[in-house]
């Protein structure tokens, strides 16, 4: 029976009164593919609800001819729900959302109206052209659709349906497809095979396979991973890249190579310049911050802070962006002798001591006194107050207004997130006077440094300072 029969033999093309929504006309047998591909999509209830659409509707030939001649699929031997959900898996769900959204526009036009009409506006957001017998779409390259003869003019009681022998195409399918995800780029370059294997054996390969997600990932070299190894006391000496992850999995526990991993992902796709302009990063592991400044890492660890490649950051996938690393990033601490504090979420009271020390704060007003050794404090929401100790320091407070103290200051210190909510406290033995502060600020490239009689505070960013900014204690 031909397409035309089987339409025919359900509903008349042109009824006085019709029965039936467009949804279940698209669940006829010769539309088995694009019912599938609603489905598949979410967007079967749109139209099985009351509304006025026109709909260019794709036979299930039309899908295969696009999986067939334009992705170059074999699906030959598939039946129409396999080429459905073959086409998701390629093409990814939102794209093929897109490909169906610009399948319908508002109201329900005639092919008539539509042929006068010219340029029509699609729900995807940018218009086809209808000619006499075809549709111009945005693919330059693919054959355009065609109106199948005695099968416009559809009437259902929420719309129309016009069919057509093609899909219509919002963009070039040829770029959309072959654009690679994170994991092509990790499997297909030598410098990520230790990371490649790693992400296999945890089975965090599939995330960042995910053509529907949108990650920021922290990509470690495999220079970076040996490193790692021969930190940890491995030798890593004529041992293959999945050798070496085979040997950091057995070192420390496939957990805890999940958690590293899970360290080096944050779920929003973010630039190196917007990673600059956030300064903290939250990442896809519990708990796990880290913070980006000018092309620095800086993780829990005081040990291994890494460094991003200047000429390998942005690069753009299909589901994220990658910045290549230099250095593993570790969400622990490799020497005891340091300390790597984390808050309660309370109003938290902690010493830091001597040391290379790191503290990560979490909600609530917490008091962090710094002690001995290049310290990093970090605050979180809550206003908190962040005192200075011996050493080269670095200080974020984090939301809300925080209390940065600098009464005891020595070292080279510096404030990642200055802003004019929080307030500085300064010794008078440092500064007898307001002025005196003022006088001794000086303008840099990086912002506003100010030297006191032991040490120093580098306030990011800032440009100027007012005696609003700080109290003399």
């Amino acid at each position: 029976m031909s397409l035309g029969s089987t339409l025919n033999a359900a509903f008349d093309p042109m009824p006085a009164d019709p029965t039936l929504k467009i949804a279940q006309i698209a669940n006829s047998p010769d539309f088995d593919i694009l019912s599938l591909a609603l489905f598949a999509t979410g967007l079967t209830t749109t139209f099985n609800r009351p509304g006025d659409f026109t709909v260019f509707a794709p036979t299930d030939d039309a899908f295969r001819t696009l999986a067939e001649q334009t992705l170059g699929l074999d699906v030959s031997d598939l039946s129409d729900r396999q080429v459905a959900f073959t086409l998701v898996d390629t093409l990814g769900a939102e794209f093929v959302t897109d490909v169906l959204t610009y399948h319908v526009t508002a109201g329900a036009t005639s092919l008539a109206d539509l042929q006068a009409q010219g340029d029509v506006t699609t729900f995807f957001g940018t218009d086809v052209t209808v000619s006499r017998d075809q549709i111009i779409d945005a693919d330059p390259d693919v054959e355009n659709p065609e109106f199948l003869n005695g099968l416009t003019d559809i009437a259902a009681t929420n719309g129309v349906i016009h069919a057509i022998d093609r899909v219509l195409l919002p963009l070039d399918v040829a770029e959309a497809e072959t654009s690679p995800t994170i994991a092509d780029v990790a499997t297909t370059d030598s410098r990520f095979e230790i990371l490649t294997a790693a992400l296999v054996a945890t089975g965090l390969d599939a995330a960042v396979a995910d053509r529907d997600a949108d990650l920021t990932v922290f990509a470690p070299t495999d220079v970076a991973f040996r490193k790692l190894a021969r930190d940890l006391g491995l030798d890593d000496t004529g041992l293959t890249p999945a050798q070496v992850a085979e040997a950091l999995i057995d070192a420390v526990g496939i957990e805890t190579v999940t958690d590293v991993l899970l360290y080096h992902v944050s779920p929003e796709s973010l630039s190196a310049a917007e990673l600059t302009e956030e300064g903290i990063v939250e990442t896809a592991l519990d708990n796990g911050r880290l913070l980006f400044d000018e092309g620095k890492v800086l993780d829990a660890s005081p040990q291994t802070d890494a460094s991003v490649y200047p000429a390998l950051v942005d690069i753009g996938t299909a589901n994220g962006t990658i910045h290549i690393l230099d250095s593993v990033l570790l969400p622990f601490d490799l020497d005891p002798q340091d300390t790597v504090g984390r808050g309660t979420g309370m109003a938290d009271r902690a010493f830091t001591g001597g040391g290379n020390d790191r503290y990560w704060a979490a909600g609530g007003d917490d008091i962090i006194i710094d002690g001995a050794g290049d310290d990093q404090l970090f605050g979180a929401q809550g206003s908190d107050t962040l005192s200075d100790g011996a050493g080269n320091d670095i200080y974020v407070g984090g939301e809300d207004a925080d209390i940065f103290d600098f009464t005891a200051m020595q070292g080279r210190n510096g404030v990642r997130d200055f802003t004019s909510e929080d307030v500085l406290v300064f010794s008078r033995d440092d500064f007898a006077t307001e002025q005196d502060v003022l006088d001794s600020a000086i303008l840099l490239d990086k912002g506003l440094r100010i030297d006191g009689e032991d040490g120093s505070v580098l306030l990011g960013g800032v440009m100027s300072l007012t005696a609003d900014d700080f109290i003399l204690y």
